[in-house]
């Protein structure tokens, strides 16, 4: 239903709380937060279809949404991994088809 592992998801959940600064609205805990979210986003859900589901109100819906987001913005960090520029030495099979002055050229941003 969510696309998560449960512990995976009660993990996340502690992450959103402590990092993401993330708390309990609207009669709503973080883990009803994160389940609205990744609905919405997994299994590109409208408003109106979660809040029938879930059982609150469209508005209600929407800010919880926003509120995810933003927490998970704020976690960017802590979640994902910078880039590492590839040298003009790389022996990986996947460079192969990219000009050597293709590679040197990215910088990273």
């Amino acid at each position: 239903m969510l696309r998560m592992r449960k512990r995976l998801f009660t993990k996340l959940c502690g992450l959103l709380y402590e990092h993401g600064k993330l708390r309990d609205k609207h009669c709503v805990n973080v883990d009803e937060h994160l389940a609205i979210t990744l609905h919405i986003l997994g299994h590109n859900m409208c408003n109106k279809v979660i809040s029938k589901w879930f059982q609150r109100s469209g508005d209600i819906v929407s800010v919880l949404f926003r509120r995810t987001i933003r927490a998970l913005i704020r976690m960017q960090r802590l979640l994902m991994k910078n880039p590492e520029p590839i040298g003009l030495e790389e022996t990986d099979i996947r460079w192969k088809y990219f000009p050597d002055q293709m590679i040197g050229d990215v910088e990273p941003t």
